[in-house]
């Protein structure tokens, strides 16, 4: 994940995908096959996201949240007396693991499954397990007509693990970036202060002892330890935090078991601590198990996992991890600008050129033969875009006219242009459905977001 840059000036939220968790802003429903204005939100800078959660900065520098609130995610405090949003079993898979208890919670009459309700779980088990072709349309058709079939639970402060529509998060100063992580949120002050919520493990302090898991956030809670910071990154698929400070010194905390704090150890720290030997940094890129950072000279290093083939190999055999910064090779200059998002990096240099490796480079180009490269390769295709905003099985790239071209996987709609389909992947090609220009945009597990500066 790519740090997101505010536009200047804010403009309509506009969304798409999937929305059985809410992601659209609107409760949990049907899945949203085309862009829509986001309902409830005021006009904003900036938008990122994770699977099943939504944040988004306004103009007035407040932050805004919705979707499932799994461990206080959405950062807008917990209810005295607790009742989750029931949501059927049959969304399970489509969503995180154990999304819903089986049944019903207490006080939420007339929502049990019917036959055909249960006919999408045996379904999706079935598609999981190589059903005969069909199954997926059928589930599908199924599974939709049951989201909006599901009455929508608007509560004035979110339900833990219950699904909510947009609000704002209280308690914090103004903000000039936001930031998320697998089930967290991150903001940056106008201080250089870091403020954390959701997950435990990334508040930045010590986990007592005997406390088997640290306890989670609901509300934001400022990041003790760090001095002021310029940036934060994190990856929506990651439970990695980076800091980067004034003097161009990355931090690192959170779960580092692949080497991605590059702390030196397989390991979970709560509290930041600076990266040594790589400074001074000028832009740090997260993603779910590893790391990039531009220094100030163009080289990059990256750390972590290298399984995904994003330009840097571990110094010993037979493993994937690297514990400490190594350069990623074969790019001929200094870079200017990284994007990365699940399983490819998109490198560009001072003379404006544009290379590109990586696993995710299969969802990217899905005509291409062969295995996709480690080493970065030249993309002359992708020099005309001026920003990309890389997702899970997706993503998307604006021109200079602020125009959007997307590839990737169009499941629950995705891609916004009206296709839905499971396991069809599109190479690039415009999206013509969303006002331009289009200033900035997030691209999450099977939803996408964009502000639109001219609606």
């Amino acid at each position: 994940m790519t740090v997101p840059v505010p536009a200047a000036q804010p403009g309509t939220l506009w969304a798409w995908g999937a929305n059985h968790l809410g992601q659209m802003g609107c409760g949990p429903g049907p899945d949203q096959w085309t862009p829509q204005p986001v309902p409830g939100v005021p006009q904003v800078r900036s938008v990122c996201a994770n699977a099943s959660a939504v944040l988004a900065l306004d103009g007035q520098c407040r932050v805004w949240s919705w979707g499932w609130n799994t461990g206080g995610m959405l950062g807008r405090g917990r209810p005295a007396d607790e009742k989750a949003h029931w949501l059927p079993t049959a969304l399970r898979d489509r969503g995180h693991p154990g999304i819903a208890p089986a049944g019903n919670p207490p006080n939420t009459p007339g929502l049990t499954l019917t036959p055909a309700q249960e006919h999408c779980e045996s379904a999706e088990e079935g598609a999981d397990g190589g059903a005969d072709e069909g199954t997926d349309a059928a589930f599908d058709a199924e599974l939709q007509a049951f989201l909006a079939s599901i009455p929508v639970h608007i509560s004035p402060v979110p339900v833990m693990e219950g699904v909510c529509t947009p609000g704002l998060l209280s308690g914090l100063p103004p903000v000039r970036q936001i930031a998320m992580g697998s089930d967290n949120g991150f903001a940056l002050d106008d201080n250089g202060a870091v403020w954390a919520w959701g997950a435990g493990g990334r508040m930045g302090t010590p986990v007592p002892k005997g406390l088997a898991l640290p306890e989670p956030a609901p509300t934001p809670v400022q990041v003790a330890g760090l001095p002021p910071v310029l940036a934060i990154v994190a990856h929506p698929t990651g439970d990695a935090v980076y800091a980067l400070d004034a003097q161009g010194v990355v931090w690192s905390w959170g779960n580092g078991y692949e080497g991605e704090l590059d702390q030196g150890k397989r390991r979970t720290d709560p509290v930041p601590a600076p990266i040594t030997g790589l400074a001074p940094v000028r832009s740090i890129h997260a993603l779910g198990f590893a790391a990039l950072a531009v220094l100030t000279d163009g080289r990059v290093f990256g750390w972590g996992s290298t399984e995904s083939g994003l330009g840097f190999e571990a110094l010993r055999k037979n493993t994937w991890r690297v514990m400490a910064p190594v350069p990623v090779g074969g790019l001929p200059g200094p870079v200017r600008s990284v994007w990365v998002g699940h399983g490819v990096a998109v490198y560009r240099l001072d003379d404006g050129s544009t290379w590109a490796c990586g696993v995710g480079l299969r969802d990217m180009y899905p005509g291409s033969v062969g295995e996709p490269p480690r080493v970065p390769r030249r993309q002359t295709d992708l020099d005309l875009f001026v920003d990309f905003f890389l997702g899970d099985r997706h993503g998307f790239a604006l021109d200079a006219a602020g125009g959007v071209h997307g590839f990737g996987r169009v499941e629950s709609g995705a891609l916004g242009q009206g296709e839905h389909a499971a396991d069809v992947l599109r190479d690039w090609a415009p999206i013509t459905l969303l006002p331009h220009p289009v200033t900035t945009m997030a691209a999450a597990g099977h939803h996408s977001l964009a502000v639109c500066a001219a609606g």
